[in-house]
């Protein structure tokens, strides 16, 4: 019996909708440059703000263009979330 790999059910070059959360503030006005999504920052009691991303892109190639981009920014990630159930 061959071992299911984790990668069969991955479709990378589908849409997909991502939620990235990054420490920090990211102004709303970033979110054409990061694929046209969703920009929010919240602040919670004593901690650093989070803004969360989130939004579809188009394939994993548009998700790398937006991580690229956030690194360039000096960005620090917390994490980066699939939403859509395969």
């Amino acid at each position: 019996m061959q071992a299911k790999s984790i990668w069969e059910n991955c479709y990378f070059s589908l849409p997909a909708t991502y939620r990235i959360r990054v420490v920090g503030v990211l102004d709303k006005g970033w979110s054409e440059r990061l694929a046209g999504m969703n920009i929010k920052t919240v602040k919670e009691d004593n901690l650093s703000p989070v803004t969360t991303l989130e939004g579809q892109l188009k394939d994993q190639a548009e998700l790398l263009g937006v991580l690229n981009a956030l690194y360039n920014l000096g960005i620090t990630l917390k994490y980066v979330e699939r939403l859509d159930k395969q």
